[in-house]
């Protein structure tokens, strides 16, 4: 903990768009996204939405390579959301989509799905015990979205309401409206822009740490997404992302070739390990017990220290010559018998 002057750091934004069905959630998005640059995925909750737009011509011009699908089918549940996010990560996408976040909370298998099952399994008293189960797992998945070293950019629905309106020629007719997005109450709190679109795919900015929407409406296009990632590129540089920085400790960690080149790398990633303990803890169990695996393999098998010298096979005994041991002895009253030297007794 230290007190520091207050500074802008570049940093990857955290979108929000929320808009009835039908307000353009899903291109407003990828217009945006390729605005942003880089490698974009979209992660599709919505029956395949997300590919009907791969062959419109402005699409094309835009992702002239394409754009990144990973399709998520019910149970939608946290965890395969957060794994979602974790893949797409890992292949080094530099905007993330996530259409629709709203199906986390009120899909099938969501969170809201999850506190029913609770409530009715009999296990708890009432209804509020359940959520000490439900709001750590809305936790870890807001934690993905604000500590993913990628930028994230989240559609949800809105709650839908009817008005009546003047259409100018004296009749009222119904228009359709968003009102607060289909998830847990404060969500918008967690992103640094949120836009609502309306059924006619106009946007206007609700909350704006960027100060570029003020005030404005219109359609969302890849000049927004470059408009936002200017202003951007004027904030001081950030150290290097803990994931990234963790990433490559765990490559150079599988590099080593002996257990003191092994040791080595180990203390001089110490600073990471501690960060990891704190932010990452499930890094940093994954990194403490890879250790051990990279020692084992490295470690010669025990017994082949201790292991006995080989004995070498023992030469074979001395052939006798027997004429030469007769003529030797023969003097001395020695003689050879069949195979063996036995002494002569004289009389």
């Amino acid at each position: 903990m230290a007190l520091r002057k207050a500074q802008r750091s570049k940093s990857k934004l955290r979108i929000g768009l929320f808009g009835v069905t039908g307000s353009g959630k899903t291109l407003s998005a990828l217009y945006m996204a390729a605005g942003l640059g880089g490698e974009v995925a979209l992660i599709d909750t919505e029956h395949g939405s997300g590919d009907l737009y791969s062959d419109k011509a402005e699409i094309k011009k835009l992702y002239p390579n394409g754009y990144n699908i990973m399709t998520l089918t019910p149970p939608f549940s946290v965890e395969k959301y957060r794994a979602a996010i974790k893949e797409c990560e890992d292949a080094g996408m530099n905007v993330i989509i996530i259409d629709s976040l709203s199906h986390a909370w009120a899909g099938e298998g969501g969170l809201l799905d999850y506190q029913g099952q609770l409530e009715s399994g009999g296990k708890y008293k009432n209804s509020f015990a359940t959520w000490r189960e439900v709001t750590p797992l809305h936790n870890k998945l807001v934690t993905e979205l604000l500590d993913s070293p990628a930028h994230i950019i989240a559609t949800l629905r809105s709650k839908t309401e009817y008005v009546l309106e003047d259409d100018g020629k004296g009749r009222k007719v119904p228009r359709k409206i968003g009102l607060a997005p289909v998830f847990r109450d404060g969500i918008e709190y967690e992103f640094t822009l949120v836009m609502d679109i309306a059924e006619n795919h106009m946007a206007r900015a609700t909350k704006d740490r960027t100060s570029l929407f003020n005030m404005w409406g219109d359609h969302i296009t890849a000049e927004t997404g470059k408009q936002i990632m200017a202003w951007l590129e004027t904030g001081a540089d950030l150290p290097p992302d803990l994931r990234v920085l963790a990433k490559e400790f765990a490559e150079k960690l599988k590099a080593q070739k002996t257990l003191e080149t092994l040791d080595a790398a180990w203390a001089e990633g110490a600073p990471i390990m501690e960060r990891l303990k704190v932010e990452l803890p499930e890094w940093h169990d994954k990194y403490a017990g890879s250790i051990t695996q990279l020692r084992a393999k490295l470690q010669p098998p025990h017994n082949e220290a201790e292991k006995e010298p080989e004995k070498q096979p023992e030469a074979p005994p001395p052939v006798l010559d027997k004429k030469k041991i007769a003529d030797a002895f023969k003097k001395d009253g020695v003689c050879v018998a069949g195979t063996e030297v036995v002494q002569t007794q004289r009389i």
